[in-house]
């Protein structure tokens, strides 16, 4: 495998777009509530926010499967004029990069889009094919929970 392959196998890039009807602040208020409350939008467990300022929220959790879970340390940054919630990993030793939940309007339709961008290190080639096997499911899931608590929060 040629240098420039082995960086394209690390490499893990996925967006998933969805519309949702509730309203932009509706929707900018769970991405808040995200942030420190993730499991009642995805699959984290065992959180822990370890630093919790005005203009960054440093957190732990565990996410995948019980059996084989995988801890995730993240420096969380908003922009609310931007509807732009980044998750950057932090201090994990298999991989870089962050993760952006973002709201979109296009033609009068407001969209909720999740984009993964990490660089797994070397020799983690084969933890970066599996979060690659996985993200196709993973990642419109998660999408759609998000969407499917707001519009929950909107009807009560």
């Amino acid at each position: 495998m040629s240098s420039s392959d082995s960086i394209a196998a690390r490499h893990l890039e996925y967006s998933a777009t969805q519309p949702f009807q509730s309203s932009r602040q509706a929707m900018w208020s769970a991405l808040v509530d995200k942030i420190r409350q993730p499991e009642k939008y995805v699959g984290a467990r065992n959180v822990k926010i370890v630093e919790d300022t005005p203009h960054y929220v440093d957190r732990i959790m565990e996410i995948g499967p019980p059996e084989k879970p995988t801890t995730i340390s993240e420096r969380i940054t908003w922009n609310e004029s931007e509807g732009l919630v980044r998750f950057t990993l932090h201090n994990d030793p298999q991989k870089e990069g962050h993760v952006d939940n973002r709201i979109e309007e296009k033609d009068g339709q407001l969209y909720l889009t999740f984009t993964f961008d990490w660089q797994f290190t070397e020799g983690n080639e084969s933890i970066a094919a599996e979060f690659k096997s996985n993200i196709g499911k993973v990642a419109p899931g998660a999408v759609a929970k998000t969407i499917e608590v707001v519009d929950g929060q909107q009807q009560q």
